[in-house]
């Protein structure tokens, strides 16, 4: 029985910086799992022969989910019926385990745009119908996304010991400088500054309590199959053979560190002290 074909749309919202590469979030990465697992072949937008990579956040507990809007293509006469209730089963089951969800909220359902390209119609995640401004819109939304990023990415630093910029949760808002070491522990930030006012109240009240790092993973090893994760079968925390599966980057783009609200990792707390650079006349260090 013919297999029918989905394809997902590749974005690298770091194509300034990381150029020509092909690009899909960790919560892509599971779905095209799971749709492989119900039996749907899929192809990754472009078709080329680059090797796909995926974006990861190390040091943020919050759930990736999906980072911006995607877009999905069906070209067989599939019902879309079908695919929408498998998408969003599976998006209820991942991301929304101890809720009792009838439906995956409007917000969400309209960042994953499905159009049937045998005849032109489009739907978000619960089936509703999309105008093609809407689409339009969404990817209008990933574009300038991407311009954002550029734009920081040119950013240069007052303070040449603090080259690095911190971003807010992983956006493209600058809120700080920071000077970075890497050793063979691990990444370590030796010292740091926050040049934005509503970010530093945001530290003095501990809503952003901790540092969170974002990466483009390009080699990353199951331990079940000992294949490459992204190609592979497997589920990170789900049991095989009463293993429970993980999957370990090996090989990796550092893209940005962030305050977050909600860090994962007791190491990663922001720790208030003061230095010469707040102590200057300078009124934007804070």
């Amino acid at each position: 029985m013919k297999k029918e074909t989905i394809s997902i749309k590749s974005f690298n919202p770091y194509e300034y910086r990381f150029p020509n590469r092909k690009v899909l979030t960790l919560g892509e990465v599971h779905l095209i799992k799971e749709l492989k697992a119900k039996g749907f072949n899929v192809d990754i937008l472009p078709m080329d022969h680059r090797p796909v990579d995926y974006i990861f956040r190390k040091g943020e507990s919050s759930s990736l989910e999906f980072l911006w809007p995607f877009v999905l293509i069906l070209w067989q006469e599939l019902p879309k019926e079908i695919i929408l209730s498998t998408i969003s089963d599976w998006y209820r089951k991942t991301f929304f385990q101890s809720k009792n969800l009838k439906a995956v909220s409007e917000s969400a359902a309209s960042n994953i745009v499905i159009i049937e390209n045998f005849n032109g119609s489009m739907y978000n995640l619960n089936g509703s119908a999309l105008e093609p401004l809407h689409t339009a819109k969404k990817l209008t939304e990933i574009q300038d996304l991407q311009e954002s990023y550029r734009q920081s990415f040119l950013t240069k630093s007052a303070n040449d010991h603090l080259p690095t910029p911190i971003f807010r949760q992983h956006s493209p808002q600058i809120i700080g400088w920071a000077k970075i070491s890497i050793n063979e522990i691990g990444m370590h930030i030796d010292d740091s500054i926050i040049t934005d006012k509503q970010a530093w109240n945001d530290v003095k009240s501990k809503k952003l309590k901790g540092f969170s790092v974002a990466g483009i993973a390009t080699k990353s090893i199951c331990n079940i199959c000992n294949s490459s994760y992204v190609i592979c079968e497997h589920v990170s925390g789900q049991e095989y053979y009463n293993v429970e599966c993980y999957n370990a980057i090996t090989a990796a783009l550092f893209v940005e560190c962030s305050l977050v609200e909600q860090p994962s990792y007791s190491e990663c707390m922001v720790e208030i002290i003061a230095n010469q650079l707040s102590q200057s006349n300078d009124q934007s260090i804070y």
